[in-house]
């Protein structure tokens, strides 16, 4: 009988010796009770929430120094400063469009 090969087949062989080539740690913790248990307990402290960060030495995000109750009406006036310069560059690009259109009429 002979064997035929899926891509499926292929691309488990694939992945099987990539991970051959990994080095394998071994980690004498991974059946210890009390600190699978301490582990629990510090996802159930976070609500459940298996962000990346908390597990893979990610750097600490400082907090914010400013108060939402302050910074929103600043960002607020940030907007409407933005929003005014968007209007302006559209005003001065429509003159720049009247302009060519005189140049291509001439």
């Amino acid at each position: 009988m002979i064997a035929m090969t899926t891509p499926e087949d292929q691309l488990e062989k694939q992945r099987i010796d990539k991970h051959r080539s990994l080095k394998y740690e071994y980690r004498p913790n991974i059946r210890n009770r009390a600190a699978m248990e301490k582990n629990f307990r510090d996802i159930a402290k976070h609500g459940h929430v298996l962000t990346p960060g908390r597990y893979v030495s990610a750097e600490d995000i400082e907090e914010y120094a400013e108060p939402f109750a302050e910074k929103c009406p600043r960002l607020v006036a940030e907007v409407e400063e933005v929003e005014e310069c968007l209007a302006e560059g559209e005003r001065l690009a429509n003159v720049i469009r009247s302009q060519l259109g005189r140049i291509e009429h001439v």
